[in-house]
């Protein structure tokens, strides 16, 4: 298979027995923990997931790169969400200072 990184989810591209492609979605607000061991990529997703709560670890040669990748891309969403929201509390509060 393949993990991929993108649009704000962990998606793994899969053929099942049938040949067919198969497709999980993890949405990265769903990721709990996640890390990497020399070849290994590990996550915890919670129970709001398509496939519900669970340990997830997958065997790949680019551990460290996913691990890095999927943490600058939390890191960042973090960050566009604080400042939407301050951004948005600053707005809040100067509409409730115009006078009338």
């Amino acid at each position: 298979g393949q993990l991929q990184i993108k649009d704000n989810n962990l998606i793994l591209y899969q053929r099942n027995s049938d040949g067919n492609q198969q497709v999980i979605r993890w949405p990265l607000n769903g990721v709990r923990r996640y890390g990497y061991y020399k070849d290994i990529f590990l996550f915890e997703s919670g129970r709001k997931c398509p496939t519900g709560e669970g340990l997830f670890a997958f065997k790949c040669t680019k551990s460290k790169r996913l691990n890095d990748t999927l943490h600058k891309i939390i890191l960042n969403n973090a960050s566009n969400l604080y400042n939407l929201q301050n951004n948005t509390a600053l707005s809040a509060s100067s509409d409730s200072n115009v006078d009338s």
